[in-house]
């Protein structure tokens, strides 16, 4: 029986090292990137930033208004609104059809906007009449059918 200690080859140890770090940086670059994806402003194509704007125009135009308003882009619910439901092509349809004009914006809670629509929990999607009435509120993130069939048509979040 040997009893001698057997050493590790040292290029067998370098090259572990090499892996382990390998593996270390892909892990950062993943974690990096996915945390600076949740603030890259994907953007809604067709979609302004000014609710002011879009009021006065609303009003001018004898439009309605849908809004979108948050606080934080990282947001869940914000993300899947954005990504999921108002990318759907059933709901741009249903959005351009009906000539709503649409407004994502940010909005701080004490945003003369955000007291007057009484928002308190972000995001918060808005649909206002041509005269700055508010119409129907909805929390949080709203599914691709419910955002079309119940609140393009002024009904209440259930």
């Amino acid at each position: 029986m040997n009893t001698e200690e057997t050493s590790p080859s040292p290029v067998k140890g370098r090259a572990d090292r090499y892996v382990k770090g390998a593996f270390l940086l892909v892990v950062l670059a993943v974690v990096g990137w996915a945390v600076v994806r949740q603030y890259t402003d994907r953007g809604l194509k067709g979609w302004g930033s000014d609710l002011s704007g879009a009021l006065v125009k609303a009003t001018q135009q004898n439009q309605k208004v849908v809004a979108l308003i948050y606080d934080n882009k990282a947001d869940d619910d914000y993300q899947r609104m954005v990504s999921i439901t108002l990318d759907r092509d059933g709901n741009k349809k249903a959005l351009d059809e009906a000539g709503f004009i649409r407004v994502c914006a940010r909005l701080s809670r004490d945003n003369p906007l955000a007291i007057k629509y009484n928002l308190r929990k972000y995001p918060t999607t808005l649909l206002i009449g041509p005269g700055g009435e508010l119409i129907t509120s909805w929390t949080g993130y709203i599914g691709e059918l419910d955002f079309r069939k119940k609140f393009l048509k002024g009904q209440p979040q259930p």
